[in-house]
């Protein structure tokens, strides 16, 4: 029935209650309290039914992202006949995504990335090539630049890129303050030391004994005249490591110790460290000067090969190490999440892939070098902040064209 139907009806049904009351309210006062009784029921029911047209519907309303604070929505019998329905519209997730130009080789930091997306769910994507070309790239793209994190080797690339204007400065938590050394970092924070190279003596333990060998200086000497091999002077391993010896010894010494070398060298210079441990290992030469990762590698592959590492300098001015080292870009767009991964890199899961995997040294003391790396000794290291490396790097360069170190 419908509600006009219902109104009506109760219309007729109070005008029958009306008459009732008519009748016997001439009676008694029995028969006057009987009638209002039943008056106020007949009421009462007419109520009841004029509202039964309209029924609540109750629709539980389930939210994915939290079931048990999800409350009921109202709908009208109309609205159920209708077939709508409430519901809670999920708004996708924008994924965070990240993006880095890198001078090391994509077999050295992919695992590292690889961990990195497994941990955090940020999507990396990642070019590789040299240190000049992306620093020329990223000064041309300016504000429009598309990476957001410049990691690259060696402490002179990372202050030409500070010198660019490229760099911001990246805020350390207390526990990567207190890992990172001073001479390991831009004193700005605008560059990290994340793994130790070394860049020491190299020789044939056939051909040289220990106790004729001592430092980076000695090398000049005209003892090892035709017995020394020097990898290119256009590497920028090399510049830093002249670099530190004008820090140490100034202009005039380091012009003696690099126009030595050159007079020393057995053969032409080498494009790369691992021809030049073979020439060693081979007695084409019997002493030299290489990054000691490049004599790890040749070692996991060939653990007779006859090339042992000497540490140049230690008892004086201490052995050369540089970094390989990150940056966050000045005018990236996704800054905190390029903080998140320099935090990554050095939690001691990241530190060890950067030990185990190119047998450098970790800069974090939680991390612990490749069993072959250890079988190598200890050392002491120079304490030259690694910023002088690149304040000094053009004075080395002219200082080495000047020898006739090509």
């Amino acid at each position: 029935m419908s509600l006009s139907g219902l109104l009506k009806d109760s219309k007729d049904r109070y005008m029958m209650c009306q008459l009732w009351q008519q009748r016997f309210w001439c009676c008694g006062s029995w028969r006057r309290m009987a009638a209002r009784l039943m008056m106020g029921l007949m009421i009462g029911l007419m109520m009841s039914l004029a509202w039964s047209g309209t029924e609540l519907v109750y629709a539980q309303q389930v939210d994915p992202l939290d079931s048990a604070q999800s409350k009921p929505a109202i709908l009208t019998s109309q609205d159920k006949q209708e077939n709508i329905s409430v519901q809670h519209v999920k708004q996708p997730v924008k994924s965070r995504s990240l993006v880095i130009y890198t001078s090391r080789g994509e077999e050295l930091i992919q695992p590292v990335i690889d961990l990195f997306e497994a941990q955090s769910g940020v999507q990396v994507k990642f070019q590789t090539g040299s240190s000049g070309m992306f620093i020329e790239k990223m000064k041309a793209q300016h504000k429009n630049v598309e990476a957001d994190i410049f990691m690259t080797v060696d402490a002179g690339n990372l202050w030409a890129a500070k010198e660019a204007g490229l760099l911001a400065q990246i805020p350390l938590s207390k526990l990567v303050d207190q890992e990172i050394p001073p001479r390991y970092r831009d004193p700005d924070n605008q560059w990290l030391g994340v793994s130790l190279r070394v860049r020491t003596i190299i020789y044939n333990p056939r051909l040289v004994q220990p106790a004729e060998l001592s430092s980076y200086a000695d090398l000049a000497h005209s003892k090892w005249q035709g017995k020394l091999c020097l990898r290119t002077a256009r590497k920028v391993y090399n510049q830093s490591l002249v670099a530190m010896l004008i820090h140490h010894h100034g202009l005039t010494k380091t012009t003696e110790i690099v126009e030595g070398w050159i007079k020393n060298l057995a053969r032409p210079v080498f494009s790369n460290d691992t021809h030049l441990i073979k020439a060693i290992a081979a007695g084409g030469c019997l002493v030299g000067i290489a990054n000691s990762y490049y004599l790890g590698r040749l070692q996991r592959a060939d653990p007779q090969i006859q090339a042992k590492i000497f540490w140049a300098s230690d008892s004086t001015t201490g052995v050369h190490v540089n970094v390989s080292g990150v940056g966050v870009l000045k005018h990236t767009k996704r800054r905190q999440t390029a903080y998140e991964f320099v935090k990554f890199l050095f939690t001691p899961k990241a530190q060890q892939i950067f030990s185990q995997l190119n047998f450098e040294y970790p800069v974090i003391q939680q991390a612990s070098v490749d069993p072959l790396v250890a079988g190598w000794g200890t050392f002491r290291a120079s304490k030259m902040p690694l910023s002088e490396v690149g304040r000094l790097q053009q004075a080395a360069i002219k200082l080495m064209d000047g020898a006739g170190y090509r």
